[in-house]
């Protein structure tokens, strides 16, 4: 049986995590990931550049995020770096992202918005040999939702930024779940 040209719902899945280590671990081009999961597995896909070229992008709301985020932590006297999918983001990257959005908010009007980056992380910037390490309620949704308890001394939704922002679900979302009588008791 010839391989599915687009990739089954299920073929993307068995492959993703291998698909996002070689294009955010190893750095790999998406011509090389598309050649080698060619050559390795005979997966055939079309849809590469589609699902997984935007991962290595930063959005205009999630700088806002990161801006916001850094602010508050420059306040506490912490030096901070940035992590996307478990990649920490070079500082030169992040200024300019944010540079950006600074200007493009105080010129064109740029309505903030929250973003939902599931894998975006501030950590505390430590010089051990060992790597950034994660500070205490700054923890990313999935180690949240896998582990509610693994942060006991707050409640996953109490003062941490990512955590409430990965936790709490949009507000268009979170009205579609409610009940009419959440509603009704919520505007009374």
């Amino acid at each position: 049986m010839p391989p599915a040209e687009e990739g089954s719902p299920l073929d993307w899945a068995t492959h993703e995590e291998e698909i996002l280590d070689l294009l955010l671990a190893q750095d790999k081009t998406l011509k090389e990931v598309v050649k080698y999961m060619s050559e390795k597995y005979k997966f055939e896909a079309k849809q590469y550049k589609y699902r997984f070229a935007r991962l290595k992008n930063v959005t205009a709301a999630e700088y806002a995020d990161i801006d916001a985020e850094c602010k508050r932590r420059e306040a506490l006297g912490k030096r901070t770096d940035v992590c996307l999918l478990g990649r920490t983001l070079p500082p030169e990257r992040v200024k300019r992202g944010i540079d950006r959005v600074r200007k493009n908010t105080s010129t064109s009007g740029f309505t903030e918005r929250r973003s939902n980056r599931e894998l975006l992380n501030c950590l505390t910037a430590h010089t051990v040999a060992d790597g950034p390490r994660q500070e205490e309620g700054l923890q990313c949704r999935q180690d949240l939702l896998s582990n509610p308890t693994a942060n006991t001394s707050r409640s996953p939704e109490s003062g941490s930024f990512w955590a409430e922002s990965a936790l709490r679900p949009h507000p268009a979302q979170s009205r579609s779940s409610q009940s009419f009588e959440e509603l009704s008791a919520s505007h009374i």
